[in-house]
């Protein structure tokens, strides 16, 4: 006998799952000095890098290693200056640009209903549809990595603008593309555009 709504629910059910832990998107968010006149900005540096080892207790070698910092600040350079923005090598520069980068592991937990089909219990009578006896519950764990690129005031080394991108690090991924897309998605919330 075959029941449809089981494997209605059923494909509904796993395609949500399957959805949420193979599609994750970047999230991406900035905050910034309101009292800032960021349109005086014309140049940029970058401020001193610790280039740490391979592997540091505490530290995913995954996203902090001497490779992706190289491709992280030639990613900034490049995204900058295609913006209009000079970068000043020996010299004052009229911001500095800091980057970090780090991980975390997360947990996300999933509950669906499940459902059963026929007879009714305890009465003697057939169930006509499924109903909902109680819930599935399944937890999916990750990594979640973090891009963060900060500009400060060279004068005051003060922060005035802060971006960070958060996204799930997966094995297959290319670092490459990963890191100039990371880039391009927080830069492209700097400079703020002026409240209307």
């Amino acid at each position: 006998m075959s029941h449809p709504r089981l494997t209605r629910t059923s494909l509904a059910t796993l395609l949500c799952l399957g959805l949420t832990w193979g599609c994750a998107t970047m999230k991406v968010g900035a905050d910034f000095d309101r009292e800032v006149d960021f349109a005086k900005l014309r140049s940029f540096a970058f401020a001193a890098q610790t280039h740490a080892p391979a592997r540091i207790e505490g530290q995913d070698p995954r996203v902090d290693n001497q490779l992706i910092r190289k491709r992280i600040r030639q990613a900034v350079a490049a995204d900058l200056k295609a913006r209009g923005y000079r970068e000043v090598v020996d010299g004052d520069a009229d911001f500095m640009v800091s980057f970090h980068v780090g991980s975390k592991e997360k947990v996300q937990v999933y509950s669906t209903p499940s459902t059963r089909y026929g007879y009714g219990y305890p009465h003697p009578y057939w169930v006509d549809s499924w109903g909902v006896t109680g819930t599935n519950v399944r937890a999916h764990t990750y990594t979640e990595g973090m891009l963060v690129i900060d500009i400060v005031d060279p004068g005051t080394n003060e922060l005035i603008w802060h971006g960070w991108a958060t996204d799930t690090i997966r094995e297959s991924a290319e670092p490459g593309s990963k890191v100039k897309g990371a880039v391009s998605a927080i830069l492209s919330k700097f400079p703020p555009q002026p409240s209307a």
